[in-house]
């Protein structure tokens, strides 16, 4: 093996390409033999001025990253739900993990990619909404976007779609999300077509092993008499079969 050329460093005056300025720094000089030339390269182009401007830039750059990436999750996440930390959150994360003991181990479970869902079940005032927000920021921050929706506005666009004869790509979009969240199943008495179409993502993203996040008060049983007799018991079938559960219970 050829032995490795060093590279050189000299000090040398350089001249600015923002500003024009001239400046001494550092040249690094590449002796670049197997091309029969030498390379030379300022270790930073910029003078000092401007590496300060460069800086400040990249700084401002990142804020409004971070303001940005804040706003898209704001229209995730319901300000009730984001932490304190969040734009305009009202979750303090201290206090969600002594009301959820098991929440970092829920959060953890969003860190691996899984087939299966996760079902959060309990009485109402336990956490489980705030809890299952953050497993969906989580994934989130992997990359995981999650469609997100609760009873009414599931059934209220569900309709919307099959008045204007979109139903069919709306599923689409519903069963090819590589999240899919439903929070508070089920506070309402759906439309038997809400139920239906309910009941077909749940089987395609069940069948495709795609994860799906559900909260609810009730336990199964309960819940199958919240649906229809043809849909409430297949319906809590797959869900028990397709996600993993966690029952939230007063004073543990």
């Amino acid at each position: 093996m050829a032995d490795v050329n060093p590279v050189i460093a000299t000090i040398a005056p350089l001249e600015c390409p923002w500003c024009g300025s001239r400046f001494e720094d550092k040249l690094l000089r590449f002796d670049m033999a197997f091309m029969g030339r030498t390379v030379n390269l300022p270790a930073n182009p910029l003078c000092p001025a401007c590496r300060q401007l460069a800086a400040q830039k990249r700084a401002a750059e990142e804020v409004a990253r971070q303001q940005q990436r804040e706003a898209e999750w704001a229209r995730l996440c319901p300000a009730k739900y984001r932490l304190t930390t969040e734009a305009d959150g009202e979750t303090d994360l201290d206090h969600l993990r002594r009301l959820v003991p098991i929440l970092d181990e829920l959060v953890d479970w969003a860190n691996t990619d899984r087939k299966r869902g996760l079902l959060l079940r309990g009485p109402t005032g336990m956490g489980k909404s705030r809890a299952m927000f953050r497993v969906v920021r989580r994934l989130w921050e992997r990359g995981i976007s999650c469609q997100v929706w609760t009873p009414a506005r599931f059934e209220a666009e569900c309709q919307a779609a099959r008045d204007n004869h979109q139903l069919g790509p709306w599923m689409d979009r519903q069963i090819s999300a590589r999240g899919w969240f439903i929070d508070d199943l089920i506070k309402m008495r759906w439309l038997p077509t809400t139920e239906g179409v309910f009941f077909d993502i749940v089987e395609a993203r069940t069948r495709d092993q795609r994860p799906i996040l559900v909260t609810t008060n009730d336990p199964g049983a309960v819940l199958e008499k919240r649906f229809s007799e043809n849909v409430g018991p297949p319906l809590v079938r797959r869900l028990r079969e397709h996600c993993d559960c966690f029952v939230f219970e007063q004073g543990k």
